[in-house]
């Protein structure tokens, strides 16, 4: 599990406001520039990190939207002190010491939902399929109980989608809109948090093992989701960032700056006339198209590594924060290329030596092709299963290495489908070849 910044001792009425401290990049070289540092025009935390401060404004939207739903209404209804509001803010003490124990979890909140949802090939839903596995991996049903039966469970996602679906229908109404709901049978983020206070309500509340609701929902994470958590997938998004960030994978990035942007180029549509965003529908095509789908990288690692290059967005109600939400500028586009890069079947520096090939993209080329020498060919025979690497495993190279031979086998790919030059040791995508292959594998034009 990775270790939450956030651990108060006391639930205060509304948790602190966080300093906006990040995390500051390894030192670049004043010869080279830092490819990174646009990100933090497009970021909400106009950082090229995830500030605290933008995840405490987050967690206040979804906070006030589970409110809107009748997350606070619940609480009094249930708790132990019925309501009492000691200090006369209007808030009762029960409903803001919970708001303090889901801030104090809220990363992993939003990292259990993200990596549900992509399991399900969805940035912003999660399927009844995925709620069922989330609570088998965390144990939380309890045969025989008479609250957390598994059809308790679904019972409970059930119930939470018809609210939310009849309280956005009565919005709507009073504004005179259409329904915005986008999914009544997936759950969204505030309703996947709603969930898990209600998880806590059954499992301790209503037999009567826990009087506080905050102290429940507490339990629920400390007993049951933390010492279950996968480490290697649940970890700090900033955490992969600060590596991304050093001056060793910036130089290989910058190195290959303008074949890179001429692939963002023609994979985000953008070269075509399109916005200048890629969305998760175009990264996954994009991957397919060069043919990297296969035994060491699948559908959800590449569903994975964009999730997790996304920045952190304020409101994604509102039309701009959706739009951040469901699409990767060029930096993040960069980053998914990095978090792909660690599952990849790719050779070593060692193994390209001994091939006699100048970089990754060549060897993967002319493995493919059965072009390297027959002794090569047999020691390699399988290549992909005994190369590749399980998402949040351990890769077998630094990541500045995986990142060059990742962005080199896409140029390569690219450069064979559609130039005699793929063989060249000076290596670089033009915007005429990148627009040549789009047309043939992505259908632009």
């Amino acid at each position: 599990m990775i270790l939450l910044r956030r651990r108060a001792t006391a639930s205060p009425k509304q948790p602190e406001q966080p300093p906006k401290v990040a995390p500051k990049p390894a030192e670049q070289s004043r010869q080279q520039k830092f490819i990174w540092q646009p990100r933090a025009a497009f970021a909400d935390s106009k950082d090229i990190f995830d500030t605290d401060e933008v995840e405490l404004k987050r967690f206040n939207v979804d906070w006030k939207q589970a409110c809107e739903l009748g997350l606070s209404k619940l609480i009094d209804k249930l708790d132990d002190g019925g309501g009492v509001d000691a200090d006369g803010d209007g808030i009762s003490d029960e409903v803001a010491e919970t708001k303090a124990v889901l801030w104090d979890y809220h990363d992993r909140i939003v990292q259990l939902f993200e990596y549900y949802a992509a399991v399900g090939g969805s940035l912003s839903s999660l399927a009844l399929n995925q709620w069922s596995a989330f609570i088998e991996d965390f144990k939380l049903v309890v045969d025989g109980s008479k609250f957390c039966k598994k059809s308790d469970m679904d019972t409970l996602f059930i119930a939470v989608n018809a609210r939310s679906v009849n309280y956005e229908k009565a919005k709507a109404k009073v504004q005179g809109k259409a329904v915005t709901h986008s999914d009544a049978k997936a759950l969204n983020r505030v309703e996947f948090l709603y969930l898990l206070v209600e998880v806590a309500i059954n499992r301790w509340v209503k037999p009567g093992a826990i009087r506080d609701i905050s102290m429940a929902v507490r339990q629920l994470f400390a007993e049951l989701i933390e010492p279950r958590v996968d480490k290697r997938i649940f970890r700090d998004y900033n955490d992969f960032r600060k590596l991304a960030y050093e001056s060793t994978v910036n130089d290989v990035l910058c190195k290959y700056e303008s074949s890179l942007r001429n692939v963002f180029s023609v994979a985000s549509g953008t070269e075509f006339g399109h916005k200048n965003l890629l969305s998760l529908a175009e990264w996954s095509e994009f991957i397919r198209a060069l043919g990297f789908i296969g035994v060491d990288v699948s559908e959800r690692d590449v569903t994975l590594s964009f999730v997790m290059s996304r920045m952190a967005v304020i409101d994604a109600r509102m039309t701009k924060g959706e739009t951040k939400e469901n699409h990767l500028p060029f930096e993040g586009f960069m980053e998914a290329i990095c978090r792909l890069s660690l599952v990849k079947a790719l050779p070593t520096d060692e193994e390209l030596s001994k091939a006699k090939c100048s970089d990754g993209g060549m060897f993967l080329l002319m493995l493919m092709k059965k072009e390297l020498d027959e002794e090569i060919l047999d020691e390699f025979v399988d290549f992909k299963s005994t190369h590749a690497v399980a998402w949040g495993g351990e890769p077998m190279q630094p990541l500045a290495r995986c990142v060059e031979h990742m962005v080199t086998s896409i140029i390569r790919t690219i450069i064979d489908e559609v130039s005699s030059a793929s063989g060249s040791v000076v290596l670089h995508l033009s915007i005429r070849d990148a627009r040549a292959w789009a047309k043939v594998k992505l259908g632009e034009d």
